[in-house]
């Protein structure tokens, strides 16, 4: 398989360049796409991502609201992992058009062009959003992919809508084509994810800035929320699994390390760190006070206020046992993003700061 061309999309996302660096430091040849090649800040760092790669990063200019350049940038493709899609701010009042747009009519615009060229397997980057996007989450219920987001629910936010169509998208248009232009497709649906971030443009990632805020003590108050994490290598290598393994053609894989509280997250990052020189704070919120603040604030009415004590309980086997993927620790995860996030300078260290370190990077 080394030594094959593959195409990633929005090359220079959080997910998407731990991908890149994994194919290169794999053997792959790897193109990745950028809206523009003019903004060398931004391109820069994409050529240092991996450690003495066989084969250098090649970059093409394509817009997921476009056609100009696919057509190109799929030439000589053997595999395409399309990780490009927008992620607004959590709690930003967000048109539809401005997310389903490249969202929606990005997926497809992608796979026709990889049909048309011939390519030979596509892995499209979805998210656990797109099988449980909204609360009413059944207690002790684990959820797999079997499972898919009711993209008509008013409780769905917009992003959720957004890659939940996309991936039905992906799906529809694979079972529409003629059988000469059909490619083997693989979905991963990564929890929220967390880990070391490569490139300090990253700061705009929103798991990032879930980090940032932790790290700067907010909120000074945390609502009783529950996430389920996972890694972002784990994601890269759930990506290169998904290339190569026969056993993931046609299928949905949830990735997920297990579920962790707010207030657990600021624990582990706080025990680091505070004695450093941070403030991060442990102190909970009650909810009755999330109930108020969700009048007056689109954010914690539509994010926070359905999970408030919920927990969601993944099937994660297609992961482990198909895939071979042991979870990344979500301490490492954690820490580790913390310490890169100081290193790259999207965070000022603090006064006694004894980094970096890292477990696996």
């Amino acid at each position: 398989m080394a030594d094959k061309l593959v195409l990633v999309s929005g090359v220079s996302g959080y997910v998407a360049s731990h991908i890149v660096k994994l194919l290169q430091e794999s053997g792959y040849r790897v193109r990745g796409t950028v809206r523009s090649l003019k903004d060398a800040a931004r391109i820069a760092p994409l050529t240092q991502l991996a450690k003495n790669p066989k084969h250098g990063l090649e970059l093409v200019e394509a817009d997921l609201v476009r056609d100009d350049g696919w057509d190109k940038a799929m030439e000589g493709v053997y595999a395409v992992m399309h990780t490009a899609s927008p992620f607004p701010p959590i709690g930003a009042d967000v048109k539809e058009e401005a997310i389903f747009r490249p969202a929606i009519e990005g997926t497809r615009r992608v796979l026709a062009a990889a049909a048309n060229a011939g390519v030979k397997k596509v892995v499209v980057t979805s998210s656990i959003i797109a099988v449980v996007g909204k609360g009413g989450i059944v207690k002790g219920k684990k959820y797999n992919e079997e499972e898919w987001t009711d993209h008509t629910s008013e409780e769905v936010t917009v992003y959720g809508r957004s890659k939940t169509l996309a991936e039905r998208a992906a799906w529809e248009f694979l079972d529409s084509q003629p059988e000469d232009k059909k490619f083997e497709l693989s979905t991963v649906n990564p929890a929220l994810v967390m880990g070391p971030p490569l490139m300090e443009s990253h700061r705009s990632a929103t798991s990032v800035g879930i980090m940032r805020d932790t790290l700067s003590n907010k909120p000074p108050f945390l609502p009783s929320i529950n996430f389920p994490v996972c890694d972002v290598r784990d994601v890269a290598l759930a990506h290169l699994k998904c290339l190569t393994n026969p056993g993931a053609v046609g299928k949905r894989h949830l990735i997920s390390s297990g579920a962790i509280w707010f207030k657990g997250i600021h624990e582990i990052v706080g025990s680091e760190f505070n004695p450093q020189g941070c403030r991060i704070t442990t102190r909970s919120l009650p909810n009755f006070l999330v109930r108020v603040a969700a009048l007056f604030d689109q954010g914690v009415r539509m994010e926070v206020l359905p999970r408030l004590d919920e927990i969601l309980e993944l099937d994660t086997s297609r992961m482990t046992d198909v895939l071979g993927i042991k979870p990344t620790p979500m301490k490492s995860s954690l820490l580790d993003m913390a310490y890169a996030m100081m290193e790259l300078g999207i965070v000022d260290k603090p006064a006694k700061y004894s980094g970096p370190k890292f477990s696996q990077y």
